[in-house]
């Protein structure tokens, strides 16, 4: 089986945290994601731009169900903690949607689970294995094609949030949650969004009291990440309207 032949390739608990491994794939994604950005920023325009973000969006759409549950059920993963059911993974399908129909709707879910979800991940990974591991790859490539879908939109296709995006997103993501929470009893190892045990790895959630209190934490957490991931667009805009009355 697969699962064997990669089994050598698993750190002793997770990838240490900005540790070599971990700085390598964060300056091999900010430089890919840069040169990418930039080149369809000048080089893909109207139609063009159009057809491109449709392809990126089913590229994005194709590697989510690749590698779930599809690679890591051949892996040996158990089915019951192989589901798409991740805030990040609900974010592929929002990016892969919002790229293929430019939808507004989409923009709003995709742009805060990206931002504050998919970033997160790639700073705090829960991950336990090794490159070259099928798994380690997918990994980094599902999250770094989770931000860069959605800075494409926003960049290159010119669409934008407003305020009225974040409870919108924030009402449908509790919503989630609640529904979610559920699921993860149906294994012992299923921890979907993170509801029943922080990751091993370390993250953001240790400082928010232990379990189920931080869960209460983390939605006052999400509302404070949706108004900075917000933030650039609040500032632009206010320093636009005071051109405007200066002028007028």
């Amino acid at each position: 089986m697969l699962r064997e032949r990669f089994a050598h390739l698993t750190y002793e608990n997770t990838i240490p945290m900005f540790g070599s491994d971990h700085l390598t794939y964060l300056a091999i994604i900010l430089v890919v994601c840069t040169v990418f950005l930039v080149f369809a920023k000048k080089t893909l325009i109207g139609e063009k731009a159009v057809k491109a973000g449709r392809i990126l969006g089913i590229v994005v759409l194709t590697h989510l169900f690749l590698e779930i549950p599809t690679l890591r059920l051949l892996m040996g993963e158990p089915l019951a903690t192989s589901l798409p059911l991740h805030l990040c993974n609900f974010g592929m399908i929002m990016v892969g949607t919002l790229l293929i129909t430019r939808k507004q709707w989409a923009l709003d879910l995709a742009y805060f689970w990206a931002l504050c979800g998919a970033s997160q991940s790639l700073l705090t990974p829960d991950l336990r294995y090794i490159f070259p591991h099928p798994l380690a790859i997918t990994f980094f490539t599902a999250h770094t094609l989770e931000i860069v879908g959605v800075l494409y939109a926003v960049i290159v296709l010119k669409m934008r949030p407003t305020w009225s995006s974040i409870p919108r997103v924030f009402l449908v993501t509790l919503g989630m949650a609640l529904v979610i929470f559920p699921i993860n009893f149906i294994h012992p190892d299923a921890n979907y969004m993170f509801l029943k045990f922080a990751p091993a790895g370390g993250s953001l959630i240790d400082l928010l009291g232990p379990w189920p209190w931080y869960i209460l934490s983390l939605v006052g957490v999400a509302i404070v990440f949706f108004v900075l991931a917000y933030l650039p667009y609040a500032v632009s805009d206010g320093i636009r309207k005071k051109r405007a009355a200066v002028s007028g």
